[in-house]
């Protein structure tokens, strides 16, 4: 028996190296500049790889508001702007995610199992609006997706979030007293007191596809009255409905000369937190008012005045927490970048051919 095989491993070496041999010659033969560009790696985070087509969903919402607001195409400067600003981002959330089992909160093993326990709860949840989970994967398949990449998305995003809760937010909550004193509320009334009585907004926007998107609307909605989410985290959570970032517009009373109407008439009418579902001609938003100014004249004594004022230090102090976080997550990590500008678009037309 060793024989034979031995025999039959004799025989068909001498084709195995021909046919490698045809291989590599039509390798040779192919021609580099008839290459196309699928996709490419813009960065990596340790183990995990971010593609160039994951940066151009985050920032197609951002490049398409600056558009509206410039009133025409943006420049290639612009766009380099908008697209280094949002990979660091995805570099951010990245480190953040890989850091929720190495800043000593929690043991990796229960943060492990939270995470499984979000996932199961999300499955369940995918399972109720589609019936089967078969019925979801090949929703994802209309984006190219899968359960594997659907799955490394969701632990990317709770897993960053999980580290933002323990790191940010449960350490704003032992020690809320520390961060905000009186004296620091009397000093902002004293530097901002003109600008606090301007009537102003700041509103967040995503968008779902279509018009038949609207359970998804109202489950984001519900979501974002819930969370302190920002519109990239929300439209990543929401992600496989098609959700994407329409951006956060500054709003006030001159606002009508290039917003529409109804929306400066939701922002300007508060409260902050307030979130409405809006159909559109083409899609479904989700507006959320995540900063409000009533635009009335209040003295320091004012109780609402002064929990405007707690809410303005208590968001300065979470983006204070939230830096130091990143920073120590990063120092976790080994973040990498190559080197030369990030491509404007996914595909590039091959060079013509030189006489």
């Amino acid at each position: 028996m060793v024989q034979r095989n031995a025999l039959r491993s004799f025989l068909l070496a001498p084709l195995a190296c021909t046919l490698l041999a045809q291989l590599c010659a039509q390798d040779s033969l192919l021609d580099p500049r008839k290459l196309v560009l699928i996709d490419r790696v813009v960065a990596t985070v340790n183990d995990t790889v971010i593609l160039y087509s994951e940066l151009k969903t985050l920032s197609s919402g951002e490049e398409r508001t600056a558009e509206i607001q410039k009133g025409g195409k943006l420049t290639l400067p612009e766009l380099r702007i908008i697209q280094t600003r949002n990979l660091q981002e995805l570099i951010n959330r990245a480190a953040l995610a890989q850091a929720a089992k190495t800043l000593g909160v929690l043991p990796p093993e229960r943060v492990e199992e939270i995470f499984q326990e979000m996932l199961e709860d999300d499955r369940k949840q995918q399972i109720r609006d589609f019936g089967t989970l078969m019925k979801f994967s090949e929703e994802l398949q209309k984006t190219n997706r899968t359960w594997e990449t659907y799955e490394r998305d969701q632990r990317l995003a709770k897993l960053s979030d999980l580290t933002k809760q323990m790191a940010v937010y449960g350490r704003l909550q032992n020690q809320r007293g520390l961060f905000i004193t009186p004296r620091m509320m009397r000093q902002h009334f004293a530097r901002n007191q003109v600008q606090m009585a301007e009537k102003r907004a700041k509103l967040a926007i995503i968008a779902f596809p279509g018009t038949t998107t609207l359970a998804a609307a109202n489950e984001a909605a519900e979501a974002w009255r819930q969370a302190p989410s920002t519109p990239s985290e929300l439209a990543t959570q929401f992600r496989d409905r098609g959700a994407r970032e329409l951006g956060v517009h500054m709003i006030n009373d001159k606002s009508t000369a290039n917003r529409p109407l109804k929306m400066v008439q939701f922002a300007l009418a508060g409260p902050i937190n307030n979130v409405q579902v809006v159909p559109q001609d083409a899609s479904i938003q989700v507006w959320k008012i995540t900063d409000y100014s009533g635009g009335t004249t209040r003295s320091f004594d004012d109780p609402t005045l002064q929990v405007d004022i707690r809410r303005i230090l208590e968001r300065q102090v979470v983006n204070f927490l939230t830096n130091q976080t990143i920073q120590r997550a990063r120092e976790r990590t080994e973040p990498w970048q190559p080197l030369g500008d990030i491509p404007t678009q996914m595909s590039q037309s091959p060079p013509p051919d030189k006489d």
